[in-house]
């Protein structure tokens, strides 16, 4: 094959970071906190009252708001541990005005204790980080001239002093303890921070002696071109693992977090894996509302070691803008990884509101309550304000991975969050923070809503849950109709008096009641009576612990419903099916798959078929349920009884579960058996960038394939496919094929005339011969065949 490439490629300047500009500080040294302006309080109702929120997990309760350590001066940037051994112990470091805050309680929220100065630390402390180990011991990492890291054996009352962590230049630090006592590396401290040098990149530096001294800082990050690395984020997994991902900034202008990167050690921090750029997002760097307080998109990142359906998998939390699943206003966003951090699922955006609607949710933080894997993240949300220089604090709460997602407010009281003098500008705090265990969430945020900024909480507990398969549709005239569940309590038992099925027949009323007897453990059991007619049956259940928290399933009960039909069935099945389109002769047999569903069930579905016309026989085969209520199987027949040319005409058939025996089927369908030859062209001995050469923003490639290496006469062109080393993640935008029948022997120019074959979105799917399907087939004439693809994105990553 004859070959050359032309690459129309943008230049990209590294710009050295301006550090007085950029970094995100917060006190310089010498600030002076006296004088403060006054705070402007925001016109809304506030309720002391406890607030339930339904949800399909359970009720939620969130309890009224209190300010945990209440004084005259600043209290922002928050970290939070829970104690996981004894969750009455909470721990939470701030930045306030004398120093470094810390505040403790001991006894599950009912006091809190603590100061707005740490013992020790002096006034240009900043960026605090903090974690309990198994043993209730805190300790606390935070900077004061140089990085330190200290000491509280009892929950934080007295500490035994700072211990140097070797660094240089620091910002934006964060910090993770090996808690799991099965791990080779159980009790290893580790501590990662953006090394800020004329281009910032991650460094960590770790404990194994109880934090009585630390490695010497080692670089983890390795910074895109054009772009430089901050506020990264460590976790540990539940078999020693260490995980570790920061945002990557483009070096000038917005200086938008453009990716979150990510990294992993498995030897206990002393090596970690070449860091990949894990997602692909649109940060939201700069000012936020009409008071212009400063913003960011740094990443929370959270793993599930509870022990359950996911244990080990990692959560992440960012906020986004401009980029789906957010739309054009800030969201918060979410991905996990099932697989360590090898791939990680497409984005869904955590804030139910509306997509585009001109309300902001930012400054997201996550965990994860390692009784249960649930997952929760507070944010700022503008959703439910009128004046666009006010916000409220929402929690989302999620208990399948991420795929639901329950949000509540949190705050009792909208704020009006203002960039505080002395500070950075626009300075209010660059994160919040929420901590959680055994269905318990505490969030903590800054809150000015009594003049200076400070720590407030809500306490957030999960109550009891149903667990429950609605029942289906019977030809059962005369009952009972059993319901079975499963009531989860959530630290407190379930009262059996108020533990029913609420029910209805043929009225959209629930007019009726069964009490439920439990069985055994969680299950519960109650039957609905039938009197021998043709009815339509409306329930719901309802339960409640001792506490009084209810909860209903369907949630939003009675407003929701279950219902069923109790009748002799004559609803024919329903099929879907898309039909068959040509199929290659080396193809066959095809497979046939389609979706049939009943009101009452399945018994089979088969294929009906022929070849041609029906003289040549009838044949039938069973398609399979493989799941749900897809159904399929293969042409029970083989190349050598087709030809090229022959026609195939099928018929799907279902029939239902009913003594009817209802039936239906589809239309006749056809399709023909055609002729395809694959060439392969080179000898993968040499492996290149191109044509997907997503180490840049843009890239054209033009490619002269001669009659003699194609070699099959005139031919319609239908895909073409690369034999793949390695694929880089990144979509490529506005991707185009083109074709071109050509005399010429060599490329000198771009084809004019060309023939656009395929335009759209393109992602190299992995490796091996990865084959572009052309939305136009081309006609190949049997002459030289010149190729050109070309994308246009405004990012990106590395080299297919």
């Amino acid at each position: 094959m004859k070959k050359s490439i032309l690459l129309l490629i943008a230049i990209l300047c590294v710009i050295n970071i301006s550090t007085a500009q950029e970094r995100l500080i917060t006190k310089p040294e010498g600030f002076d906190y006296r004088n403060l302006p006054a705070i402007q309080s925001v016109d809304i109702p506030v309720s002391n009252e406890i607030r339930t929120v339904a949800s399909p997990f359970g009720v939620l309760t969130v309890d009224p708001n209190i300010r945990i350590f209440p004084t005259s001066v600043q209290q922002t940037e928050l970290s939070a541990s829970i104690w996981t051994a004894n969750p009455n112990y909470i721990f939470i470091g701030a930045n306030s005005d004398p120093g470094q805050g810390y505040y403790f309680t001991t006894n599950g929220g009912v006091n809190w204790a603590g100061g707005d100065l740490l013992p020790g630390s002096i006034s240009s402390s900043s960026d605090p980080a903090c974690a309990f180990d198994n043993t209730g011991k805190v300790f606390f990492n935070y900077f004061d001239n140089i990085m330190v890291v200290d000491k509280s054996t009892n929950g934080g009352a007295n500490w035994t002093g700072r211990v140097t962590v070797p660094s240089g230049s620091f910002d934006k630090n964060h910090m993770a303890i090996d808690i799991t006592p099965s791990s080779p590396y159980y009790g290893r401290i580790y501590v990662v921070w953006s090394n800020w040098v004329s281009t910032p990149v991650t460094v960590v530096s770790y404990s194994t002696n109880g934090g009585t001294s630390y490695s010497a800082m080692q670089t983890i990050g390795a910074p895109i071109s054009g772009h430089y690395e901050q506020g990264c984020n460590i976790q540990t997994g539940p078999n020693g693992e260490v995980y570790c991902v920061w945002a990557t900034p483009v070096s000038g202008g917005s200086y938008t977090e453009d990716y979150i990167v990510f990294t992993k050690s498995t030897n206990g921090g002393a090596n970690w894996t070449t860091p990949v750029s894990a997602l692909d997002i649109n940060g939201i760097r700069g000012n936020i509302l009409t008071t212009n307080i400063r913003v960011n998109s740094f990443p929370s990142m959270g793993v599930d070691r509870s022990g359950g359906a996911r244990n080990g998998w990692l959560y992440l939390t960012w906020s986004q803008r401009s980029l789906a699943p957010a739309g054009s206003d800030a969201d918060i966003c979410f991905a996990y990884s099932s697989n360590g951090g090898t791939s990680w699922s497409t984005p869904v955006k955590v804030n139910d509101d509306a997509l585009n609607n001109g309300k902001n949710q930012f400054f997201p933080w996550l965990t994860v309550d390692q009784t249960n894997g649930n997952i929760a993240t507070v944010f700022y949300d503008t959703r439910d304000v009128s004046s666009a220089d006010s916000c409220n604090t929402y929690v989302a709460v999620s208990a399948n991975g991420g795929a639901n997602w329950t949000n509540m407010r949190a705050s009792d009281h909208a704020q009006r969050p203002v960039p505080l003098s002395g500070y950075a500008t626009g300075y209010y705090g660059d994160y919040i923070a929420i901590a959680g265990h055994n269905n318990i969430f505490w969030p903590f945020w800054m809150d000015n809503r009594s003049g200076p900024a400070q720590i407030y909480t809500a306490k957030i507990t999960l109550g009891p849950s149903i667990a429950h398969t609605p029942l289906s549709n019977t030809e059962n005239l005369t009952g009972p109709y059993t319901v079975n569940c499963v009531i989860t309590p959530a630290g407190s038992a379930i009262d059996p008096s108020k533990t029913k099925v609420m029910w209805s027949r043929n009225n959209p009323t629930i007019n009726d009641s069964v009490q439920m007897t439990n069985s055994s453990g969680n299950n519960w059991t109650a039957n609905i009576p039938g009197n021998g007619t043709s009815a339509t049956y409306r329930y719901y259940i309802k339960s409640a612990d001792v506490l009084n928290r209810t909860v209903t399933h369907p949630a939003g009960a009675p407003g929701n419903l279950h219902t069923f039909l109790a009748s002799a069935d004559v609803i024919k099945p329903v099929i879907t099916h898309t039909p068959i389109p040509t199929c290659p002769r080396i193809e066959w047999p095809k497979t046939v798959t389609a979706t049939i569903t009943d009101n009452i069930g399945i018994d089979s579905g088969w294929v009906r078929w022929y070849k041609n016309n029906t003289s040549t026989g009838l044949k039938s085969f069973k398609l399979i349920n493989t799941g749900g209520s897809t159904f399929e199987a293969a042409f029970n027949s083989d190349t050598s009884q087709v030809a090229t040319g022959d026609s195939i005409f099928y018929r799907i058939i279902a029939q239902d579960n009913s003594s009817n025996h209802n039936r239906d089927s589809t239309t006749l369908y056809s399709f023909k058996i055609t002729n395809v030859v694959s060439k392969c062209i080179g000898t993968g001995t040499t492996a290149v960038g191109y044509p997907y050469y997503t180490f840049y923003m843009d890239a054209r490639t033009a490619m002269l394939y001669t009659a003699a290496e194609i070699g099959t006469g005139t031919a319609l062109i239908t895909k073409i496919g690369f034999d793949v080393v390695s694929a880089a993640p990144q979509t490529m935008n506005g991707f185009k094929i083109k074709m071109l029948n050509t005399t010429q022997t060599t490329v000198t120019s771009y084809g004019t005339g060309m023939t656009e074959v395929y335009s759209g979105t393109y992602s190299v799917p992995g490796t091996g011969i990865q084959y572009v399907t052309l939305q136009t087939g081309f006609m190949y004439t049997g002459g030289n065949l010149l190729v050109e693809i070309c994308f246009n994105n405004s990012s990106y990553t590395s080299n297919t």
